[in-house]
């Protein structure tokens, strides 16, 4: 096998998590194991504080969840409080998503001057038809980007208009 199980590495990726809590909460004299809701989300706080994403700070509180007493009966992850810490994290930073991949066209152009692409006269259709397809869309892009700003709901249209 190449790759180690999903859950071993899941094992190995919340103990590496864990720790740093138990490094904060021993650091203050405090058991990680039983340390008070209001203790794990000052330690929550300071991860938001230094610049942490909402994302890494759920995989701490996952980690801290899963080594951690239960509380009134259910896991640190669904305690109320830090449900509500949590949903404050998402909002005030909020995940950052690119709306496309970054690409290079000249790496990508200058990959259609090379097999399979070319020579022309050896290249399957299937190649010579990726290739059209791509510079036809590649050359009419400025068209569509124009298209889209006439239809992007963020321009108003003359029906949201009003005029005197």
């Amino acid at each position: 096998m190449l790759f180690p199980p999903i859950r071993q590495l899941q094992g190995k990726f919340m103990l590496v998590n864990g720790k740093r809590f138990s490094y904060w909460a021993e650091s203050r004299n405090l058991d990680p194991f039983t340390a008070p809701v209001h203790e794990i989300l000052d330690f929550l706080a300071e991860l938001f504080q230094s610049g942490a994403a909402a994302a890494n700070i759920r995989v701490q509180l996952a980690a801290i969840s899963n080594f951690h007493i239960r509380v009134f009966n259910s896991s640190i992850m669904s305690h109320k409080l830090c449900k509500a810490f949590m949903r404050g994290t998402s909002l005030l930073r909020p995940p950052v998503k690119e709306p496309f991949p970054p690409w290079d066209l000249n790496l990508v152009l200058a990959s259609l001057i090379l097999p399979p692409f070319e020579p022309a006269a050896s290249c399957s259709l299937k190649f010579l038809s990726w290739k059209t397809l791509f510079l036809i869309s590649i050359t009419s892009a400025r068209c569509v980007s124009e298209l889209h700003a006439l239809c992007s709901p963020s321009i108003p249209s003359f029906s949201q208009t009003a005029f005197p």
